[in-house]
This record gives C-alpha cells, structure tokens and sequence, in this order.
C-alpha cells in the first residue's frame, strides 16, 4: 500500500535489465566510432546521423538509470542499484573523449546554413548552437575523460554520502525514534509544544551527522569551484546559468525583487507570530505552524479526491492525468526508514508516464505538495510528444506547471470551503510557500555565494 509499481520501467536488475544494458553498450561503441571514421558525404548528413544515435541512447538510457536512482530513492541502503548506476555511468563515460571531438568539430561548420537543408537539424538548432558555444569551456579529450572518471568518486561520492546519512538518520522524539521526514512532518501539527519538541530533537539529531554533511558540502563546492577555473568561467554563477538558459541580467532583475519585496513578507511573518501569541518574532519551530481554524489530517484517499476534483475542475486532461497516477500506483506514498526525504517526480516520457515520490503524513501542505509534484508529471506527460533530445529542460522552466497546479488546488479550496477560519489556513499556507520561494530560496542564493567565495578565497590564499 502506498508503494510505487517501477515494473514498467523493469520487474528487477534481471535479464531484461542486464540486455538492455548491453545494449547501451553496443550503442555507445557504435556512436564512438561513428564520430571518428564515419565518411558523410556532407557536414548535414554527418550530423543528422549523430543526432539520430543520441536519440536512440538518450531513450534507453532514461529508463535505466530512472529504474536504478527511483530503486535508492526509497531505499538508499539498497546494494545493487548503485553498482548497476555505477555500470551505466562507467559505460557513456566511454565515449567522453569522442563527444569532446564533436563538440569541437561543430564550432567549424555553420549551423544555420546547414539547418536550412534539414528538418531534423532545426528540431535540433538550440541544442546544437549551446553545444558550438560550450566547446570553449571544455579541457582537452584526456582531462574531459579523467574528471568524468574522477567525479563519480568525487562530488558524486559526496553526494551520496548525504543521502545516506540522512535517510537512515534516527530521531528521538517523546522516547520514539522515528524517521527525519517523519519529525520534519511535525512542523505542520496544530499543536504548538509537538512543534517545538520536534524541531528540537531534529535539531539534536543533526549533531549526529554535522561533520559528515559539512565535509561533503565542502568538497562538493570545493570541486565546483576548481572545475569552473580549468574551463575559464568568470565565476560558478556564469556556469549555472549557461545550464539554466538565463542571462545575468535576468537573474540580477529576479534577486533585485527579491530584495525589495522582504519587507512584505517580514510583515507576514510578524502578523503570523502575532497571531500565534509570540510577543518577540516568530521562532523558526512555528514557521509552517497552521493558522485558522482547519485541524483536519487528510488520508492519501481524501488527498486524492481534492486533487482529482480541482483537477477536473480546470481540465479533463489534466484531471484524466492525475487518474492515472493514482490508479496506476505511480506514486511512492510514506515515509520508511532509508527512503530519502522530501518529495520530487521522476519524468519517464519514453513510457509516457512519471514516478513521483512523497513523504504524506497528513498535512494540507503535503496534500499542495502531491499537487505540485503531479504538475512536474503533467509536464512529463506533454514534453512526451516531442524528440528524445526534447525531453530535458532547464530549473527555470521546471517549476512553472507545478506551480500552478498548486495554485488550481488552492483556488479549489478556497471556492470549496465556507468557514472564513478555513479559507484562512489555505491563504496562510500559500502564504507559506510564497515566502519560502522568495525569503528561503533568497537566502540559499547568498548562502552558495558566500561559501564559494570563502572557499575560492582560500583557495587563492594557498596558492
């Protein structure tokens, strides 16, 4: 009950998954060799064809390593999953220096030109002109192939540290030990001293894990920052967002905003200490307390119904989407021991569906959650239409439909609800997730700064 069905993806890392594995391999020999001693007879041809092989690997591909990252997901103890992850990396680090060699070969030809002549090339135009302008950023064929060798043991090591660490964290609370999503749950409960009990013992159990995470961190930012010099980026910044498809002005126009609107949701929070009786700010324990008049604790069930009515309310397809996901147990529900915190969806448009993984205990906010991670699938759903090479999109874009599919949840409740307590708590909670978009994520922004400052600072001062 409550788990997710990955069999559409594979039943196990059985045969099925061990073949199409080998066939991965097979494809990647076959794409190395195509880019150094296939003759084209034209640069449109040699590149059509290329791009023909990446569709072919980037279909398999997803539903490999999808099958093996969603196994850890909700078992980050699992011991097969991340040696056949591993199998996969080892196997398309293999052609690293050959896709060095094409990215290169492309900044000697014009693309436009040869778009022109091509129906699958101005598919692809985007895509191949952000690949022409990365080539100045890449280190020779040899150091590509090494890092890519030494990254896996490196930050992607670190990275897996975390979430180990974290998974199979034990919290003790009221003499209980329970999971770290389940006492981050508690943060929602309508009972203020369940609030405050539990951010402290959260707190408490992080001095478990404090070394472990801050040496990750660390290293993690510490190999960004080296990996960003050798390839000439004026900063780390520069780099994220090339990846993010945004220009400096645009993010400086975003953060200016930001700053100027703080005043606003200082202003919230001070009202909403007010209203929780606290006489010098709000402490951080009663950030996500609920305000108004619904104590109510949602079942999955009764979750699934607000979600499928607003749904439905907006659109059939949107509405028949999420019919989907429920009945065809796309959906990993509770939270367990080993399984990752948060909540996230796994987009699988190669099957024309998404897993979404949660951690529900109840809360209305995890009922706008379920909506919000159901947007990404919608998304999914659409960008399944397009080619293979399609189906990737930059952070920017990835919270658009999610968003609004909250929003519809809202507007939803808010129609539904009579009580003005009631419509209180839907406001406040969105009012909740606002400021944690711009105050949380604000302050992320400064935070990643600062720490790469200090550590290219330090790193000049060893020098």
């Amino acid at each position: 009950m409550g788990k997710w069905d990955l069999s559409d993806l594979y039943r196990g890392f059985d045969e099925h998954y061990e073949k199409d594995l080998k066939e991965v391999e097979a494809l990647v020999s076959d794409l190395k060799n195509y880019i150094m001693y296939q003759k084209q007879e034209t640069d449109q041809a040699y590149i059509e064809g290329y791009l023909r092989k990446e569709e072919e690997l980037t279909r398999l591909i997803r539903s490999l390593a999808s099958f093996a990252s969603l196994t850890m997901a909700t078992n980050v103890n699992d011991a097969t999953a991340p040696k056949y992850l591993a199998k996969l990396q080892n196997i398309l680090r293999g052609a690293t220096a050959e896709e060095v060699i094409f990215q290169r070969y492309l900044t000697t030809v014009d693309l436009d030109r040869l778009a022109k002549g091509s129906k699958l090339m101005t598919t692809y135009l985007y895509q191949l002109k952000r690949s022409q302008d990365d080539a100045k950023h890449l280190l020779s064929e040899k150091e590509e192939l090494l890092y890519a060798k030494m990254r896996e043991y490196a930050s992607g090591g670190w990275g897996q540290l975390q979430s180990l660490t974290t998974a199979n964290l034990d919290v003790k609370y009221n003499d209980e030990t329970i999971t770290l999503s389940e006492v981050r749950n508690l943060a929602y409960d309508k009972d203020k001293m369940v609030r405050k009990n539990a951010y402290e013992a959260e707190l408490k159990a992080y001095e478990q894990i404090e070394d472990q995470v801050a040496l990750a961190l660390s290293n993690i930012k510490r190999e960004v920052v080296t990996i960003n010099e050798l390839r000439g980026y004026q900063s780390p910044l520069q780099k994220t967002l090339n990846q993010s498809h945004m220009q400096t002005e645009t993010l400086i126009a975003m953060i200016e905003a930001m700053m100027d609107y703080r005043e606003h949701f200082a202003a919230y929070l001070k009202a909403k200490a007010e209203a929780l009786g606290h006489q010098k700010g709000l402490p951080f324990y009663d950030l996500f307390a609920p305000v108004g008049s619904l104590d109510k604790t949602y079942t999955f069930e009764e979750a699934q119904k607000i979600i499928k009515d607003a749904f439905y309310g907006y659109s059939k397809r949107l509405g028949d989407f999420a019919t989907e996901a429920f009945n065809k147990h796309w959906i990993d529900v509770y939270p367990q021991k080993g399984k990752r915190g948060g909540a996230f969806c796994s987009n699988q448009p190669q099957l024309k569906q998404s897993r979404i993984m949660l951690n529900f205990t109840g809360s209305l906010s995890d009922v706008l959650t379920l909506a919000h991670e159901l947007g990404h699938g919608y998304h999914g759903e659409i960008i399944a239409a397009l080619r293979p090479l399609h189906w990737s999109y930059p952070m920017p874009l990835a919270e658009t439909a999610s968003i609004f599919c909250e929003t519809i949840v809202n507007q939803y409740l808010l129609k539904t609800f009579t009580n003005d307590e009631e419509k209180l708590s839907v406001l406040e909670n969105s009012l909740q997730g606002d400021t944690q978009v711009i105050i949380d994520i604000l302050s992320r922004y400064l935070f990643e700064q600062k720490s790469l400052k200090t550590l290219k600072d330090r790193s000049i001062n060893h020098k």
